[in-house]
Parts: C-alpha cells; structure tokens; sequence
C-alpha cells in the first residue's frame, strides 16, 4: 500500500513539474500540489506545523512497533518452532 501511495504521489509530482495543473484539480482541488503564490505559502505552512521532529519520532515509533509485532515477531516465532536459525541481514 504504501509503494503504491508512493508511486502515485511521484507520478503527480512528476505531472505537476512538466505539465498543466489543470488536468489534476478534480483529483487535488487546490491543495498544496496544485497551488501556487499565497495559497501554496499559507498551505505549506500548516503542513509543516504537521512534521515536527515530536510527530515524526511518535509516528516513527508506532511503526517500528507494529512492523516487529506483525512481521519480525512472527518470523522469529516460526525460526524458533522449527529451530532453524534466521539471517537479520535478509530482513
């Protein structure tokens, strides 16, 4: 999901640098991708109250939880069972 997010998000940045705007404010409006001048200030301004150093660290941190709960905890619990050992370096 987020490789996906992730390449649609670079295919609009890409589109916003070599061609109209116009194409993508059904899909964007007048959000900070498809403005300019004031409007894009004012709306680069409130996202960045949104990415501080706390809200990154705290979003950064429920990831890390959750990716060892449901991914690393599980394969480890398998290697364990079978007692096989497992190579961090492939993970």
């Amino acid at each position: 999901a987020a490789t996906f997010a992730y390449a649609i998000w670079f295919y609009l940045l890409a589109k916003r640098l070599s061609g109209p705007r116009a194409a993508f404010h059904d899909l964007l409006g007048q959000g900070i991708f498809n403005s300019d001048g004031e409007s894009w200030l004012i709306q680069r301004k409130t996202a960045a109250l949104e990415f501080t150093t706390r809200t990154l660290r705290q979003a950064m941190g429920r990831w890390v939880n959750r990716t060892i709960k449901n991914r690393l905890w599980c394969i480890l619990d398998k290697a364990s069972n079978e007692k096989k050992a497992v190579d961090l370096q492939d993970l």
